[in-house]
């Protein structure tokens, strides 16, 4: 699981020797998900050198920056009721 600390690095490192693409599911609290369990598995059965990862955080601004990365193959975000987001 991706920490939001872990952003500062990953865009200027993505993964490319392994992961010709990386996904990410952002939110909070989404640790819990089975999305990358079920989406690195078919990736995997594929032969697919991509990745889905899970990014648990409240702070939208780490997330956008993700967005500039053209590996960066798709992105989802999860939010509760209480939550108010402006882009």
């Amino acid at each position: 699981m991706l920490q939001p600390q872990d952003l500062n690095t990953m865009a200027s490192s993505l993964p490319s020797e392994r992961f010709d693409g990386v996904g990410v599911l952002f939110g909070f609290p989404i640790k819990h998900s089975m999305s990358p369990l079920l989406h690195n598995t078919g990736f995997k059965a594929l032969g697919l050198r991509w990745s889905y990862e899970v990014l648990e955080s409240k702070d939208i601004n780490e997330f956008l920056a993700l967005l500039k990365d053209p590996r960066c193959y798709g992105k989802t975000i999860i939010l509760d009721d209480n939550c108010e987001l402006t882009l």
